[in-house]
């Protein structure tokens, strides 16, 4: 009777100092700074979220979106963040975005409980969105899938300026990774400065034996091929598969509630994990690791730019070295890439 007393007492006790860990342990929040230029965009983004009678904010395609939001669980979040003020919910993402969005100056925006990407896009962009969004819908209820979840698009107006926004689930929300990955398939340019968050391809390329899988994962590569076949046939490239490499050892390291869910999400079958979240959880080959991976950044059409990009940088690095190719052969190359990287030990 002392013994199990004892054991109740340890575990309300583990759980209390868990939950405190939880409510009060997390590191410094750094929200948006009301100094900041796009302070009052992000308010009045932030207000139209919660509210459809904000006149300076549009969202496109309402009901669609709001189907996707309930088949994501992610509806009270939304409406939760549209509640709160941007310094206290929202936090610009540190390394979000490539070269050429910091050149544009384009916001990347975390929520607080990390669930949901905030980030500011061209209209052609939102219009191609919108132009497939009735396809996408089909393609992500008719089986698993590694696309973003895309849960909603904004036109913004603050008496100055029209910008769009496009909000989606985080891919690695909660994931403790120790490593992150950018995978296109490419070689020029593709190389992280040293100060950089989130490595490229060459760099996955020297730690290759650090991401082998445990055995080759034949659903994970068809619904790679199935989500890229997406993809070409609405001339979509330049996409990334985002891979979160996570140590075993301390994935409950510090200890709190949501990260006992991965270790669920490695025991659940990837076609629910993929069909329901839009990621995977693999295990690695060195046993000491996992993998978390998902597709993103998969709205950029194939224009007249990217053919003069293509014709220009082709002709200086290689025409099957840069990222501005054809839909066709980004896809196979793209393919081809990822399985030699994550199931064969000789890439070079």
């Amino acid at each position: 009777w002392i013994d199990n007393m004892s054991t109740t007492y340890f575990h309300v006790v583990f759980l209390t100092v868990s939950l405190w860990s939880e409510c009060f342990g997390r590191k410094q929040w750094n929200g948006i700074s009301r100094n900041d230029a796009k302070y009052h965009t992000v308010s009045l983004l932030l207000s139209g979220l919660s509210s459809e009678t904000v006149k300076s904010v549009q969202e496109f395609c309402p009901e669609k979106f709001k189907l996707l939001r309930r088949q994501s669980g992610i509806q009270r979040s939304t409406h939760r963040l549209g509640r709160s003020c941007p310094e206290n919910c929202v936090q610009p993402l540190t390394g979000g975005g490539s070269r050429g969005a910091a050149r544009r100056g384009t916001l990347f925006l975390l929520s607080r409980d990390g669930r949901i990407i905030l980030k500011e896009e061209s209209f052609q962009a939102i219009q191609k969105l919108i132009s497939i969004l009735d396809e996408y819908q089909l393609h992500l209820a008719q089986g698993p899938s590694l696309l973003p979840r895309f849960i909603g698009a904004y036109r913004v107006y603050d008496g100055k300026t029209v910008t769009h926004w496009l909000l989606m689930k985080n891919v690695l929300n909660d994931v403790p990774t120790t490593t992150t990955f950018d995978l296109k398939g490419s070689r020029a340019g593709r190389r992280a400065k040293s100060d950089a968050s989130t490595l490229k391809d060459l760099d996955a390329i020297d730690q290759k034996y650090n991401l082998l899988l445990q055995k080759k994962q034949s659903l994970l590569l068809n619904v790679l091929r199935r989500d890229t076949m997406f993809l070409q046939k609405h001339t979509l490239l330049d996409y990334s598969l985002l891979v979160g490499l996570v140590d075993k050892r301390t994935i409950l390291r510090p200890w709190r509630p949501r990260r006992f869910f991965l270790l669920w999400r490695l025991r659940s079958p990837a076609t629910r994990l993929a069909r329901q979240r839009g990621v995977v959880a693999l295990s690695c080959a060195n046993h000491k690791s996992c993998v978390f991976m998902g597709l993103i950044d998969i709205l950029q059409p194939w224009t007249t730019a990217k053919l003069f990009e293509f014709c220009a940088r082709g002709s200086i690095y290689g025409y099957d070295q840069i990222s501005a190719v054809p839909p066709s052969s980004y896809r196979e190359r793209f393919l081809m890439f990822t399985e030699k990287l994550l199931f064969q030990r000789d890439v070079e």
